[in-house]
């Protein structure tokens, strides 16, 4: 094998291995905030049915709604993601709440460079039962 052929191969490798690795990086991001949110929903409903039982005023998707919008902007602070606030809408329906948000996954060159930014973006609907 020729050494210009040796370093070609060399390359794509490292080429192939770096976009794998963002694109997984990438899908684990997506998943894990999907999770986050799926997960404060559950927190918020859970919340709200506790107070409901417990002789409260009934459970309106309006509070529901606020109890979550709070709740994603509180973790996303924590877990430093790097969510666009103004994307994040937060809206009661009937027996459900719709969440639409996006935030930026840094696509990393090397180290702590980063070669830009990717915007992802979720709009689920999840059913609170009330």
């Amino acid at each position: 094998m020729k050494f210009g052929t040796l370093i070609r191969v060399v390359v794509f490798l490292a080429v192939f291995g770096w976009a794998g690795y963002t694109g997984f990086m990438i899908a684990y991001d997506y998943f894990d905030t999907s999770g986050m949110v799926g997960q404060l929903v559950v927190d918020a409903v859970t919340k709200r049915k506790a107070m409901v039982a417990a002789g409260g005023s009934p459970a309106v998707t309006q509070d529901i709604a606020k109890d979550v919008r709070g709740l994603i902007l509180k973790e996303s602070r924590r877990q430093q993601i790097a969510l666009d606030e103004g994307s994040l809408q937060v809206t009661p329906g009937s027996y459900a709440v719709q969440v639409s948000m996006s935030w930026r996954h840094p696509i990393a060159l090397y180290g702590d460079r980063n070669l830009f930014d990717l915007t992802l973006w979720m709009d689920r609907t999840f059913d609170t039962g009330f």
